[in-house]
């Protein structure tokens, strides 16, 4: 595994669990879940369908039950935004709320509106009819990082044979030797 990706488990781990022994624990769970062993040797083939149908926490909570703490760090850490968007969203809400109209309200109080505005939005988008949870496919870093190295060996190939080529190509007679050539 990536040592920057191991680097940053580690300290978001030593944030959540306080227990020295917790953060082993959660360490090893991550061990036997990237090894596919306990509770995901059981698994099966219906994991491995499933990651592409339901979002990561869903799957964490019906595949983890063998590993508590890392169920518990996977649901924190995948109930986070991957992009900004959220939080841009935030701020045109909160400047709707806050406009040059109804400049006197306290921050406190305008971002109380806000949440409760946000909050009321998600509230009537689930309850329009035909509403579907967005699931994202989520793959294993891991796996990503091998298929990335498999394109750069095959890069690197084609590019070695464009480069004997060109050498091919360089190896017969110049426009100039042509001309000379045709002068005679």
């Amino acid at each position: 595994m990536d040592p920057k990706i191991m680097r940053d488990f580690r300290r978001i781990v030593k944030k959540t669990f306080t227990s020295v022994a917790d953060q082993a624990q959660v360490e090893s769970e991550l061990q036997t879940f990237r090894n596919k062993e306990g509770v995901w040797a059981d698994a099966g083939d219906t994991a491995e369908l499933n990651r592409q149908k339901v979002t990561g926490g869903s799957w964490h909570e019906m595949y983890s039950s063998g590993a508590p703490l890392l169920c518990k760090l996977a649901m924190r850490i995948l109930s986070q935004p991957s992009s900004a968007c959220a939080c841009e969203r935030n701020w045109s809400t909160y400047e709707f709320i806050h406009s040059p109209r109804r400049n006197k309200l306290q921050p406190g109080r305008a971002a109380d509106l806000v949440y409760v505005f946000s909050n009321q939005r998600i509230l009537d988008k689930m309850k329009k009819p035909g509403y579907q949870q967005e699931v994202v496919p989520w793959r294993n870093r891991w796996e990503e990082e091998e298929e990335e190295e498999d394109v750069a060996e095959d890069a690197a190939e084609d590019g070695a044979e464009e480069g004997s080529a060109a050498e091919e190509v360089d190896g017969g007679d110049t426009d100039d030797e042509v001309d000379a050539d045709d002068d005679e």
